[in-house]
């Protein structure tokens, strides 16, 4: 039933990246595999459309895709998702300020 769910919006879920972003840790919880990889092929695809720094800025706009991206990344072990979290709070990081090492 949650795959069906998942199926009937992944293509409007397509053009928005963060909730996409945001469904993976429950996609992992309950078992959804393809449907987690699908979610998280949408990076590959955005970054290869758009490029990673837009992806990127994208990602930070939405509070919860870091958070989203950490969880996924403790989930699966998936250190790709651990590289865009890092990216992600990169940004949040004031100008001028020494980087602080949160990873």
């Amino acid at each position: 039933m949650a795959a069906e769910a998942w199926r009937s919006i992944g293509s409007s879920v397509r053009g928005n990246l963060p909730q996409a972003i945001a469904s993976l840790g429950t996609l992992w919880l309950m078992d959804l595999r393809v449907e987690f990889d699908d979610a998280r092929h949408l990076l590959d695809i955005e970054s290869g459309l758009y490029g990673r720094k837009k992806v990127v800025r994208q990602l930070a706009e939405s509070e919860e895709s870091l958070g989203a991206l950490l969880s996924a990344y403790a989930l699966s072990g998936d250190e790709q998702l651990l590289g865009w979290a890092k990216e992600v709070a990169a940004l949040y990081e004031a100008p001028g300020k020494k980087k602080n090492q949160i990873f």
